[in-house]
């Protein structure tokens, strides 16, 4: 299984020493490999290897880690 992703997408997906693919790999059972840009555009391509099962774990904990990334905290309340 295949998609894409925007490049700047790839280290909130990764890691800070590869510490989040390793989780998503270990959490979900499938092997994962993230190719290098694709010449003329800002996607990168994932490649995910496995059962639909752990395909789909995988799809979930990549897609919780990016949503992590783009949502901002919660603004602290002021009494």
């Amino acid at each position: 299984m295949q998609f894409r992703i925007a490049s700047e997408m790839v280290g909130c997906i990764i890691g800070k020493g590869g510490s989040r693919i390793s989780d998503i790999r270990k959490r979900s059972g499938s092997q994962i490999k993230i190719e290098d840009a694709i010449p003329g555009s800002n996607e990168r391509i994932i490649t995910l290897l496995g059962t639909p099962e752990t395909n789909q774990a995988a799809i979930f904990w990549i897609n919780y880690y990016m949503q992590a990334e783009v949502t901002p905290p919660p603004a602290a309340h002021h009494r």
